[in-house]
Formats: C-alpha cells, sequence, structure tokens
C-alpha cells in the first residue's frame, strides 16, 4: 500500500469511527440535520487532503472537531445563517466534556454492533 492510500485510508477510518460525535456536533452548532451531514462531509474531504500530516489518533478527535467547528460556521455564513450557538465562550465551555467523551462513543458502538452480531447465525452474518 503506498503511503499515499494509507494516509488516505487513515484519515477515513479516523474520521468515520466519529462520525455520529461529529454529526452530534456539527447539528448543535446548525441546527439543521441536512446542513450538519454537508459539514461532516466537508470535514472528511479537510481530513482527506491533510493526509499524510494528520495529528496523531490521539490528537486526532481535538483537531477534527476544530475542523468541524470552522466547517460548520463557513457553512453557515455561506446560507446567511446564524449558529444556533455560535458563541465562541459557549463552544469552548463544552470542548472539555467533548474531549472526555472521545473515543468512547466509537468503542461502546463498536461493542454494541459486535454483541449484536454475536448473536446472530454464521448464515445470518454474510
Amino acid at each position: 500500500m503506498s503511503a499515499d492510500r494509507g494516509a488516505t485510508e487513515l484519515a477515513v477510518r479516523l474520521t468515520m469511527d466519529r462520525r455520529t460525535e461529529l454529526l452530534a456536533y456539527a447539528r448543535f452548532i446548525v441546527d439543521d440535520h441536512a446542513l450538519a451531514e454537508d459539514v461532516f462531509q466537508e470535514s472528511l474531504i479537510v481530513a482527506v487532503e491533510k493526509g499524510g500530516s494528520l495529528p496523531t489518533p490521539e490528537d486526532f478527535g481535538r483537531w477534527i472537531r476544530e475542523v468541524v467547528r470552522r466547517t460548520a460556521l463557513d457553512i453557515l455564513k455561506k446560507h446567511r445563517r446564524t449558529a444556533r450557538f455560535m458563541d465562541p465562550e459557549v463552544l469552548a465551555a463544552l470542548e472539555p466534556a467533548w474531549q472526555a467523551a472521545d473515543g468512547r462513543w466509537s468503542i461502546d458502538r463498536q461493542g454494541a454492533l459486535r454483541g449484536c452480531l454475536e448473536k446472530l447465525s454464521a448464515k445470518a452474518r454474510r
């Protein structure tokens, strides 16, 4: 696997592992499901374009949330809307809670999915 392809796959995996969390964060800012999806997709593109210069996996959650926040605010400007909680102080005050939850979302989801899959027959898992 080439280094570029490996970096792209890592960016996609790290971002998709946090999809639920990032969509919730984007939705919190833009207060619109469709716009939140747009924010997530634009943020994924930023992560893929960052490629080999991505932050470490430990720092990725904080970095991608900042990408989502900035992307959300940019999209709101484009659509001439205001953020539900645009005040940077509110977002900054919430950052410690997001950091505390960082990584748990995907681990909890993976465990739940593993438990569900174990209940299925081998034929149903195909």
